[in-house]
């Protein structure tokens, strides 16, 4: 187990598996030290400790622990609820990383984290309409919606089978998770809902205002052809230098056909292509 760390910690371009590895290091190491201090006989000690790292949603204990802004979103209870968040972000922040690369994931992650967090500290503090029955706060939820909604942004026609046993465009996926955040708003206690739809609106303006520059880039909305077959030269007959030249022109044009239109599915998916553009689309990927 060890070595599987060092490995993963060492690989470059490696930032999301390291988050992931984090977040089950401080899971297990949360987990032993409790158990330690309830059979020793202290578990005050753990549960002083506990405090000190979730997140107040009161402003005067928030200010006697900043930190907790960072350190809030690590902490998670239950065990399944840890596992399903961490299978969460590794799908979603795959597919950003495919995108881009894996360190603009786990920058949009820990902004919708923090951003999340503070967003809640305002409003149950500083509005007359929301308020939190519970003292504190825990969870990923809000950096789990950055990255659902900074995937849905640039690739909303990928297919993904979360929730459902059929294939279902990832923008649908992404609604239906915002329609309940704000379903939460109105609930009991929408310190959720707020952190989640915090987070969401940190992935959409990330994606919006620093990534536009790469919205030009191909992306997993439709599949490249894995390989173009190249005009063979080989004949029975000789071919005249004339004739050659022209296929080859012929097959550079074709290419640069194909490739207009992959940027034309990254920039607005799939159904926007007309019958003909899909006609050679299919046709290039035989």
């Amino acid at each position: 187990m060890i070595d599987f760390i060092k490995t993963h910690f060492k690989k470059p371009n490696n930032d999301l598996i390291q988050i992931i590895i984090t977040h089950a290091l401080v899971f297990v190491g949360l987990l032993f030290f409790k158990a330690a201090c309830v059979l020793s006989g202290y578990s005050a000690f753990y549960y002083t400790l506990y405090d000190r790292l979730v997140l107040p949603t009161s402003w005067s204990n928030f200010v006697n622990q900043p930190w907790s802004l960072l350190t809030y979103f690590w902490l998670r209870e239950g065990f399944f609820a840890n596992i399903w968040s961490l299978v969460v972000l590794y799908s979603f922040g795959q597919l950003v990383a495919i995108r881009w690369s894996t360190k603009h994931s786990v920058r949009i992650y820990l902004l919708g984290n923090i951003i999340g967090g503070g967003l809640l500290l305002l409003l149950c503090n500083y509005s007359t309409f929301f308020s939190s029955n519970s003292p504190y706060l825990i969870g990923n939820t809000g950096g789990i919606y950055a990255v659902m909604a900074a995937t849905a942004v640039p690739m909303p026609s990928y297919f993904g089978y979360l929730f459902t046993p059929e294939i279902v465009p990832i923008r649908y996926l992404v609604a239906f998770l915002l329609l309940y955040a704000v379903y939460e708003l109105s609930g009991a206690n929408p310190a959720s809902g707020i952190v989640q739809l915090g987070g969401a609106i940190v992935g959409y303006l990330y994606v919006r205002c620093v990534m536009q520059r790469h919205f030009k880039r191909a992306t997993p909305d439709a599949s490249r052809p894995a390989a173009r077959r190249k005009p063979t030269r080989k004949t029975i007959h000789k071919l005249a230098k004339q004739d050659i030249v022209d296929a080859e022109d012929a097959t550079h044009v074709d290419q640069k056909t194909i490739d207009a239109i992959l940027d034309k599915v990254a920039d607005f998916g799939y159904g926007s292509l007309t019958k003909p553009e899909r006609q050679q689309l299919f046709k290039a990927g035989k």
